[in-house]
């Protein structure tokens, strides 16, 4: 819950800030800034070199044991490591921001905001160091406070008082740097109300420590590259406009995934449990309510976007309407992404996480060859294709494999019932707006947006539930009643992993 509620409040935060951005910049500053926010997240995620792995894991482990002078090394190790890294790289990104600018997006204004972003992605780099030492503790409370609720809140904040001064999109990055000095602040003093960083330490196997490091930054870099990897493609074969276009459609189609990744924290460590206590008829009956939770969750969103998609993208501004098509495609995707079920996840807890690098691997490359093909071609609509072919391979395989190796699959004969709520809900929709004639502008998308959601619950409600979802909920209700976590220890934190996704802190520009 506290996840949840956090992230909520972030996602909320972030797509408010993102409509103020796009309607004060217009496309194509709004394109800029979505390159600037890029290359911040880029450097922000390659220049930690496995300091957040380590912190998680070593830390963690020196937290158990009460080894409070090693627990202390070891963050005071990640921060040296990390933060010696991201400078060097935010100063190579300085120096060499005229030339990138020039040669790779063709646009000299974006110049002073690759340096201002270089400075940035400093900055949130360092901070997340702090974010994650507060999470060797075994806590979210920490991380959920500065990423679910000050830092959209800063943000929102300073960079809205620095487009209210001057409105450009260099004004704004200063805001977000000022905001996210004010987190690395507020990051530093919650890490040191846990444990001082200046006090005794004892020695560490730095050598093991850095060899670890460097070896999850190989899926960082791919994550930080795939992430980054169409705004940044778009703005240099394309046009600044074209990236902005595509942020604003992948911000509306990225909504699902704040409640979907909420529900995956808390059930990826009570899966693990039942399937290594070798509960295989429990495991899967867990599997196929989260399943069908999480698909009858997006199908609303996927009406909306395919159905209003002009009136949706409305909100960013009138000119934001030209993603409609790649809005449509782009939801396609997000259908697939979200309504296979926790496929990726069963392979991990299954014990084959190779299955699951080869997956995502295999994603990436055909996104990154489709989007070389199509793009210089057919702009914003051949990186939409790109990106939902991406997402297709991305749970097609893995769906497949759990098939082919444990034998089920995450689907249950009462799908029909979420189908036929969302179709009914989305035809009515439909015909009330264009019946009262409402137009395809911001009334139209709020219009549309809650006949969808009212009826599409109504019609829900009016289906009923099944035994099936009514006992998971009771026992995900129990174990927070209980505090029981994923081994039977009371008082653990279901939500919190040993390993964490990696890019639980990335954000989607």
């Amino acid at each position: 819950m506290v996840l949840l509620s956090t992230g909520a409040f972030s996602y909320v935060g972030s797509f408010a800030l993102q409509l103020i951005l796009a309607r004060a910049l217009g496309v194509e500053g709004f394109g800029a800034w979505i390159v600037a926010f890029s290359f911040v997240e880029t450097l922000a995620v390659v220049g930690l070199m496995g300091g957040d792995w380590i912190i998680l894991r070593h830390g963690s482990y020196y937290h158990g044991i009460g080894d409070v002078p090693r627990l202390r090394a070891t963050i005071r190790f990640a921060l040296l490591v990390g933060g010696t890294t991201l400078v060097v790289l935010a100063t190579a990104l300085a120096l060499l921001a005229s030339m990138v600018a020039v040669r790779v997006f063709h646009a000299e204004p974006v110049i002073p905001l690759l340096r201002l972003a270089a400075a940035t992605g400093a900055v949130t780099g360092l901070r997340q160091i702090l974010v994650y030492g507060t999470q060797a503790f075994k806590s979210v409370r920490d991380a959920a406070l500065i990423r679910g609720i000050l830092q959209p809140l800063a943000r929102l904040l300073l960079i809205g008082l620095a487009l209210l001064l001057f409105r450009s999109t260099s004004s704004a990055l200063v805001g977000l740097l000022a905001a996210e000095i004010i987190l690395l602040v507020a990051a530093g003093a919650l890490l040191h109300r846990r444990v001082p960083l200046i006090g005794h330490t004892e020695p560490i196997d730095r050598a093991a420590l850095m060899k670890f490091g460097l070896s999850v930054m190989g899926t960082r870099l791919t994550e930080a590259i795939r992430g980054q990897l169409f705004p940044v493609l778009l703005a240099s074969l394309v046009a600044l406009s074209a990236s902005g276009l595509y942020a604003a459609a992948r911000r509306i189609t990225a909504a699902p995934g704040l409640i979907v990744n909420a529900m995956n924290q808390v059930y990826n460590p009570i899966a693990s449990d039942l399937f290594l206590q070798g509960k295989r008829e429990e495991f899967e009956f867990l599997t196929k309510s989260m399943a069908k939770w999480t698909f009858s969750l997006i199908l609303p969103l996927f009406g909306l976007a395919v159905v209003f998609p002009r009136e949706i993208l409305s909100v960013f501004g009138p000119s934001f309407r030209d993603a409609g098509s790649a809005l449509i495609i782009m939801a396609v995707g997000m259908l697939f992404l979200f309504g296979t079920g926790p496929v990726t996840g069963i392979l991990i807890l299954s014990g084959r996480p190779r299955l699951s690098l080869i997956d995502y691997l295999s994603a990436m490359s055909i996104e990154v060859v489709l989007a070389l093909l199509l793009i210089p071609r057919y702009g914003l609509i051949g990186a939409a294709i790109a990106s939902t072919s991406g997402r297709l391979v991305n749970n097609a395989l893995p769906l497949f494999q759990v098939w082919v190796t444990l034998r089920f699959h995450p689907y249950r004969p009462d799908y029909w019932k979420p189908i036929v709520a969302a179709l009914a809900a989305v035809v009515t929709a439909k015909l009330i707006v264009t019946s009262v004639g409402l137009g395809s502008g911001i009334v139209a998308a709020v219009a549309a947006t809650v006949l969808v959601c009212a009826g599409y619950a109504g019609l829900m409600l009016l289906l009923g539930f099944s035994l099936e979802d009514r006992a998971v909920f009771d026992h995900f209700v129990r174990r927070v009643k209980k505090g029981v976590g994923p081994g039977g220890a009371r008082g653990a934190d279901p939500s919190v992993l040993d390993y964490p996704n990696a890019s639980a802190d990335r954000e989607t520009p």
